[in-house]
């Protein structure tokens, strides 16, 4: 288990996501998002839609572990859940950054809604992406259904501390 989360690690920070905003003249998120929905379609031979509606724009470095949050569970649902076609929906709501990857794989070997507490108590999800999604002050749940799965994201637009902060003292 340890090893195939090593491996899937290794596998999405190898998709090359898309450069950081300064070093990618005229880069927006939204071209960004689309990037990257390509170079998974590619990757896992299925079909993803993307679509986001920020108003305004991200932090640096919270556009780049959104990237990475998009990248894992996409791939997660790609390879455990065998999806075919993935939707990702990226918007701000009341202060939050809201993320929602849904898929029509297999879902997770539970089913229903479970918050992250609940899959933290019972050591259920995708480990990686919560540790991830907790570094950021943020909340993650999944709904599991045998038509796929539900993957929902909350991070706060205003944290209690910077994303730097986060990434020397994860939360999880």
């Amino acid at each position: 288990m340890v090893n195939e989360q090593h491996r899937l690690r290794r596998l999405v920070e190898s998709l090359g996501l898309p450069a950081a905003p300064d070093s990618c003249e005229g880069a927006d998120l939204d071209a960004r998002l689309a990037s990257l929905a390509g170079r998974l379609a590619r990757e896992w031979m299925i079909e993803v839609s993307v679509r986001s509606t920020l108003a305004r724009p991200l932090p640096e470095k919270l556009e780049l572990e959104l990237l990475h949050i998009v990248s894992e569970g996409v791939a997660n649902a790609a390879r455990h859940g065998g999806a075919s076609h993935m939707r990702v929906e990226v918007r701000a709501e009341d202060e939050a950054l809201r993320i929602i990857i849904a898929d029509d794989g297999t879902g997770f070997p539970f089913r229903g809604y479970y918050d992250g507490c609940d899959l933290c108590r019972e050591a259920l999800g995708p480990r990686s992406l919560s540790a991830r999604v907790g570094a950021l002050g943020g909340r993650l749940g999944i709904h599991s259904t045998d038509e796929g799965a539900r993957v929902e994201i909350r991070i706060p637009l205003v944290p209690l501390r910077t994303v730097a902060d986060a990434e020397d003292h994860p939360r999880i």
